[in-house]
């Protein structure tokens, strides 16, 4: 496996998702922050179960390499990284995950991990992280 790996958190299901090439393996993963740091409709969560099947098939179909990282409740994250060093992959592609938690708790991980985090503009958003995280006179929001 090469180096670098797209990953996709269940809010990030992007037909055009910008992390993610043909050439890189793409890691779905069933992320706490949509499955259990909440207390959830079953409903809810099937709803993400069944979205990210479709959406696996969709890229397995369009010729990428999909690996699930299922939900495991308070070690989703570590399964990730478990997995992603074990494949020698040294740096991640993101979309913007502007969920500061789950972004807090993926560059700990992997900081600890020694894998590089690239995070690419999403388009499901209209302003870019960069400019929302200032004010409208310039200067960075505290």
């Amino acid at each position: 496996m090469g180096d670098a790996a797209g990953v996709v958190f269940p809010h990030q299901l992007l037909k055009d998702h910008p992390s993610l090439a043909p050439s890189r393996p793409v890691f779905l993963v069933e992320e706490d922050r949509y499955f259990s740091d909440f207390l959830f409709h079953q409903k809810k969560i099937l709803f993400h179960v069944a979205s990210m099947d479709a959406y696996a098939g969709m890229l397995e179909e369009q010729g990428f390499e999909v690996y699930r990282i299922p939900h495991e409740r308070g070690h989703t994250l570590a399964g990730l990284f478990a997995v992603l060093k074990e494949r020698r992959v040294s740096r991640i592609r993101v979309a913007e995950i502007c969920d500061h938690a789950l972004e807090h708790r993926l560059r700990a991980m992997a900081e600890a991990a020694e894998i590089e985090v690239i995070e690419d503009p999403s388009p499901a958003f209209l302003t870019p992280a960069t400019s929302s995280r200032h004010s409208s006179r310039g200067s960075p929001i505290s």
